[in-house]
């Protein structure tokens, strides 16, 4: 039972990374590295690491039958969405059933997994004299939106989300079909204490050029277009959150409690976090 990893990215500058998992006689695993007579045992703790047009074979002994799922995060870099698809043997090659060439992503907004965004799928192993191939592509967004946290008001600090569009042939910008050209953002979030204002190109904004009055990119090509027109010549753009310290943020109490026969005087030190995210609402807007 054979499977073999491709990267066919087309991407230099960063690998694909991967974990596989599965049931104890899957995975059993050895790298085929210099032909059928030469193989060595791989760690799967390990993720798997494949640079572009690079590939790994590996043998599963006990494999057949067995499923194994593959999981990772794209991290390609900005604007990059990450796909892949698998087929059985290479001479006469037939699409796998358990994928058809999709990948599920953290990410709904699109099939590919955009850069930032975790992927998993699953594969059934078979027996084959050439075994399963699975390769991994990628393709580049023609404008990418990069909304950032911007926690220290410097433009650092918290983390970021992408947004992917693509470009008709009449140079017109538009998210995920044609008619809709335009751009609802985040109006929400739930960073503790603080309100969010809106978004701005200016990290250290006090007045929000998108706020509670306007949160919609009314039109995506001049917002991609460095003349603020057309055409839309800029590839990325990067908006900062603007935040407010909310005057009503109430005090949080955390405590740990000791059952008895436990030392009640006892102190204890242990940190507390909190995380949340932005509730994401698209406007439409026809042309």
């Amino acid at each position: 039972v054979y499977i073999t990893f491709k990267n066919n990215t087309g991407v230099d500058t960063e690998p694909v990374t991967f974990h596989l998992s599965g049931t104890n006689r899957a995975m059993y695993v050895v790298s085929e590295t210099n032909g059928s007579f030469s193989r060595e045992a791989i760690d799967t703790s390990k993720d798997i690491v494949l640079n572009n047009g690079e590939s790994i074979k590996l043998v599963m002994p006990y494999g057949e039958g067995e499923n194994v799922t593959v999981t990772g995060t794209n991290n390609l870099g900005t604007g990059y969405m990450l796909s892949a698809g698998s087929v059985l043997g290479t001479t006469n090659p037939t699409p796998s059933a358990t994928m058809s060439g999709s990948m599920t992503s953290s990410s709904a907004d699109y099939t590919e997994v955009q850069n930032g965004n975790g992927f998993g799928f699953s594969e059934t192993l078979l027996t084959h004299p050439e075994g399963l191939v699975v390769t991994f592509t990628a393709t580049k967004a023609d404008h990418t939106l990069v909304l950032n946290d911007n926690i220290n008001g410097d433009g650092t600090g918290g983390g970021v989300k992408e947004f992917n569009f693509k470009e008709n042939v009449s140079g017109v910008v538009y998210y995920g079909t044609e008619d809709v050209t335009s751009f609802g953002l985040p109006s929400t979030s739930t960073r503790l204490g603080f309100e969010l204002l809106g978004w701005d190109e200016n990290p250290a904004a006090s007045s929000p050029a998108y706020n509670k009055d306007n949160w919609t990119i009314v039109s995506l090509t001049a917002f991609f277009a460095s003349n603020g027109s057309e055409p839309a010549d800029l590839e990325v753009k990067d908006l900062y959150a603007i935040w407010k310290p909310n005057s009503e943020a109430s005090t949080v109490y955390v405590w740990k409690e000791v059952p008895e026969p436990g030392d009640q005087a006892k102190e204890f030190t242990f940190e507390v976090s909190f995380g949340g995210g932005f509730e994401y609402t698209q406007s439409r807007r026809y042309r």
